[in-house]
């Protein structure tokens, strides 16, 4: 995967209108897939604070289009609208993020049309020294009106329909300035009428800085 961005985006505690476009160049088991283009327009409202911490609101319209390298695939735009906020300390150092994005998506073909509404919330450290963690979870549903589950005998409707959840966290230890180790985790449920998993990941991790 290839890709690159450029853009402009107000200062954490200012009001502003934003922008950005990003090229993405995906191959897979060494066969070219998709060329991607993603623009992004909104407005940001920052807020500063030296008692409480800074914090900002951004509302984004992005517009991705996607050049399939298979001629079976359909290229064209998918669309969607996002909120995201985000939170500072007086500290400047833990940090709040949640996004909430509705839209529509697809991989080139009528199956894999879909509709989605997705939710994340995410805390995070800037850790001094001794043991701090991170932690966060979401939920996505995702709708294709134009599949047919496994079985129309579930709550989730007549066509497919997925429940996503995630949780995820970091639990690290800073043991001098600039260095760090973390063990990432993530826990992902699909809950699905069609294609139900369980998909776990984990890591460790070495920061450092000279």
């Amino acid at each position: 995967m290839i890709f690159a961005e450029t853009g402009s985006t107000p200062k954490f505690t200012q009001d502003g209108w934003l922008g950005a476009w990003r090229m993405l160049d995906i191959t897979t088991g060494g066969t070219k897939y998709a060329f991607h283009h993603l623009l992004k327009l909104g407005y940001q409202l920052g807020n500063e604070n030296k008692e409480t911490g800074n914090s900002r609101h951004q509302y984004r319209l992005e517009f991705t289009y996607k050049d399939f390298s298979e001629s079976s695939s359909k290229d064209g735009g998918q669309p969607a609208f996002s909120w995201e906020y985000n939170s500072m300390d007086a500290d400047q150092l833990d940090r709040y993020r949640s996004l909430i994005s509705l839209g529509r998506a697809d991989e080139g073909t009528r199956e894999s049309i879909q509709d989605f509404l997705s939710f994340d919330f995410d805390w995070k450290n800037q850790w001094k020294n001794g043991v701090l963690y991170d932690i966060g979870f979401g939920f996505a549903n995702r709708r294709y009106p134009n599949q047919i589950p496994l079985s129309t005998k579930t709550p989730l409707g007549e066509k497919r329909t997925d429940l996503q959840f995630r949780f995820s966290t970091a639990l690290g230890w800073k043991f001098m300035e600039g260095w760090s180790t973390h063990y990432h985790l993530r826990y992902g449920v699909n809950l699905s009428n069609k294609v139900p998993t369980v998909r776990i990941i984990q890591g460790i991790e070495l920061q450092g800085a000279f």
